[in-house]
């Protein structure tokens, strides 16, 4: 009689893909805010604390602070520039940025390879107070004034008028330079440049899609409204005031183009009650958009579905007329803050990932310092600026070392473990997590992480005894086929998953 016992003793190797969630808030660029009249909220603490600031805005302006210590360096309303003490730089004046009355009159973009470069990107207001005179790009040189910084270039055209006044910004795939965008006027186009070491380079990538925006109603209010970028830079969002329209756009931050716009429709307003502020949530899953007559809407854009886009709008809030909203900006902390025109305080939204009222908006957030007021604006950030590569998260489960091989993906260059190694391959000897970043196909740099976890083999008993008479065969296939295994080891030494046995034993 051939006896067989089988026990199997396994190594599995899984691998699960994810898509990893882009950086839960703004950095220490977004520390300081100044906005509004003499406004200032500090965020370094991880809460916002007021304060007061010498700016003077009716809406935009931008802040900038250092990315790696969080210390002020300066604020602009568009049109002037003042440092961290609160002072007037000496050539900070004269920039054309709507004297305080433009959406986003000002965004503040650091040069590529350089601790002290800012470009500081001006947009006039549309045109109902003067004539328009486009969007303009100044250079902040913050090695100048003891550290104070100054302008050293000022108004070198950009974009030439008509223009509206939206204005924002996206860090390209690359990690390391940047997109600016723009919307002329009286046209569906976004004009979009790139800013590397070299400096912008000033012939735009141009994308046709959209709605026209036009002077229909002899106001120009159709330039007014915000553009904003999701944090992972897939995205934007455009409100255009008076067409009292949000539209939403993919975005590739690899090439610069604006595509497959989301066209939602609210109504023909009065100006100065249609669609103005827009921002994503943290998690990009999620678009909030206020119109000043007091409305705060959801959409959440998880099903990439235009209709479904569109039908999962929420009103968060349906305010008496008195409460003004106007823009809507992500913090630091990861709640967004909604402007209350001419208010001592800001609203919030304070788990703004979360669907619906679950997200938890409130008219009554932080107070500002007395003899301060709110306006309609809000400082102007860089939201798609950090961790905005594509992740692949990977799980793999060991039984125990001593080495184990980890493979990158494959046609890619410029690899970098973090064990320092070049190589698209790396040896390990530890259980850990660990990444390696690359440069893919298209020029966009890209960071895998793997986290490999200890587990403990199985034991699998997929035989069982097996009883034959010897004078009617001469052998027996002991079959140890399992799904997921890679390797086999029989006590005879034998490495295929069927042994061929003659002789009564026990085998495993």
């Amino acid at each position: 009689m051939l006896r067989t016992k089988f026990r199997k003793y396994f190594s599995l190797s899984i691998f699960l893909l994810s898509l990893n969630i882009a950086k839960a808030q703004l950095g220490k660029e977004a520390w300081h805010w100044q906005f509004g009249d003499s406004c200032s909220l500090d965020f370094s603490s991880g809460i916002p604390v007021a304060g007061k600031s010498s700016i003077n805005t009716t809406e935009g302006c931008a802040s900038i602070s250092d990315p790696n210590t969080g210390q002020l360096l300066f604020y602009t309303n568009g049109t002037k520039v003042w440092d961290k003490n609160n002072n007037q730089m000496p050539n900070g004046f004269g920039m054309i940025g709507g004297q305080g009355t433009s959406t986003q009159a000002a965004l503040i973009v650091p040069k590529p390879g350089s601790a002290t470069t800012y470009y500081l990107i001006s947009a006039d207001q549309g045109g109902y107070m003067g004539p328009n005179q486009g969007v303009n790009y100044s250079i902040v040189d913050m090695s100048l004034n003891s550290g104070l910084g100054d302008v050293t270039i000022k108004n070198q055209i950009l974009t030439p008028p008509p223009t509206t006044e939206k204005l924002t910004a996206v860090k390209h795939c690359n990690g390391t330079d940047y997109w600016i965008i723009i919307h002329p006027f009286n046209s569906n186009a976004f004009n979009v440049y790139l800013l590397n070491s070299s400096g912008i380079n000033i012939t735009p990538i141009i994308s046709n899609t959209g709605t026209v925006q036009s002077n229909f109603s002899g106001n120009y209010g159709e330039t007014i409204g915000y553009l904003k970028a999701s944090p992972n830079g897939k995205k934007l969002a455009c409100a255009i005031h008076q067409m009292d329209i949000l539209e939403i756009f993919d975005f590739d931050n690899s090439n610069g183009q604006v595509n497959n716009p989301i066209t939602i429709k609210y109504g023909y307003p009065y100006l100065g009650f249609g669609a103005y502020g827009v921002a994503f949530s943290p998690d990009n899953s999620k678009l909030y958009s206020t119109r000043e007559s007091g409305s705060v809407f959801q959409y959440d854009l998880s099903s990439n579905n235009a209709s479904t886009i569109i039908t999962s709008q929420v009103n968060l809030s349906d305010s008496v007329l008195s409460d003004l909203l106007g823009a809507v900006q992500l913090a630091p902390d990861g709640k967004i803050y909604l402007s209350i025109q001419n208010s001592s305080r800001l609203a919030v939204i304070s788990y703004p990932n979360k669907l619906g009222v679950s997200c938890n908006f409130n008219l009554h957030g932080p107070v500002l310092s007395t003899a301060v007021e709110c306006k309609s604006g809000l400082p102007n950030f860089i939201e798609a600026s950090n961790d905005v590569f594509f992740h692949q998260s990977y799980n793999t489960f060991l039984c125990s070392f001593p080495s184990y091989i980890l493979n990158a993906a494959i046609n890619n260059t410029n690899y970098l473990w973090l064990n320092g190694d070049t190589t698209k391959n790396t040896t390990i000897n530890t259980f850990g997590n660990y990444w390696v970043s690359y440069i893919n196909s298209q020029g966009c740099k890209e960071i895998d992480t793997s986290h490999v976890v200890q587990t403990q083999a199985p034991v699998i008993n997929i035989l069982h005894d097996t009883a034959q008479c010897s004078n009617l065969v001469t052998q027996i296939n002991l079959n140890a086929t399992y799904t997921n295994t890679t390797s086999y080891l029989w006590n005879d030494n034998s490495t295929s998953p069927v042994s061929l046995q003659t002789n009564p034993n026990f085998y495993s």
